[in-house]
């Protein structure tokens, strides 16, 4: 199911393609090597750096100094934002997000030149994530009037609730691999002058190896955002849709 809505509520849109840990992030060579090859769309690169402790025989004391490694690089521009680590590849499109055709061939590039600088021989982990936020302009209100999906409080407690968050993991058996899907939903700060948000995020995940000759990852991804689609359409009601339009 396909609905593309004028105001979409997607916040953040992600494609994430990790490979075996080990392989060498990009020298600053290979980064400038890699802002040529995607003609310059994310100027503005910074490291990404991982504080590492040492722990004693017991598990309970850290040992010396913690050690800081740069793990990657983050690229960005142009609402966009391109993580290349040393464990993989995530690219993020922020608002505002148009088609999934032109996220995922713009992600399918970046992704290509990343794979041609470190040549990883597999992946290990495929996914695509979609961040949304429904602002509604008054509260309070009843969860259920927008969602399909939420905590139910017993009656015999206080229905008042200042904040909340829940997730669900749900494998899908019926696609390839082992895939599951991830879903959060929580209330969350509102954009301007809002009054309340709910973020229904959904994760579509599979671990296990698969070899990177093929294009077979993409064609996965497409069928990833397809059902992303599905449990989304399935967690809100035609009131949260009106908001859309």
């Amino acid at each position: 199911m396909t609905t593309n809505y004028p105001k979409p509520p997607i916040v953040e849109a992600i494609i994430d393609i990790q490979v075996p840990l080990g392989t060498a992030v990009l020298t600053e060579a290979e980064l400038k090597t890699f802002g040529e090859l995607t003609e310059g769309k994310y100027p503005t690169t910074t490291p990404i750096r991982q504080v590492l402790f040492g722990i004693d025989a017991s598990g309970l004391a850290a040992t010396g100094a913690p050690q800081h490694a740069n793990v990657g690089w983050r690229c960005s521009g142009s609402g966009a934002v391109v993580q290349l680590k040393n464990n993989g590849f995530t690219f993020s499109r922020l608002p505002p997000y148009t088609e999934w055709e032109s996220f995922r061939e713009e992600a399918r590039a970046a992704w290509n030149q990343y794979r041609r600088l470190i040549n990883p021989q597999s992946i290990v982990r495929y996914a695509v994530r979609f961040v949304n936020k429904i602002n509604i302009d008054y509260s309070p209100i009843e969860l259920f009037d927008y969602l399909k999906l939420y905590p139910q409080l017993p009656s015999d407690i206080p229905q008042d609730v200042g904040g909340m968050f829940m997730q669900l993991r749900m494998p899908q058996g019926d696609l390839m691999g082992n895939t599951s899907a991830l879903i959060n939903v929580a209330l969350a700060p509102p954009d301007g002058l809002a009054k309340l948000a709910i973020v229904l995020d959904i994760d579509l995940f599979c671990e296990g190896e698969v070899a990177i000759s093929t294009d077979e990852v993409w064609t996965l991804l497409d069928t990833f955002r397809d059902r992303k689609n599905k449990l989304f359409e399935g967690c809100i009601t035609d009131k949260a849709r009106e908001l859309f339009k």
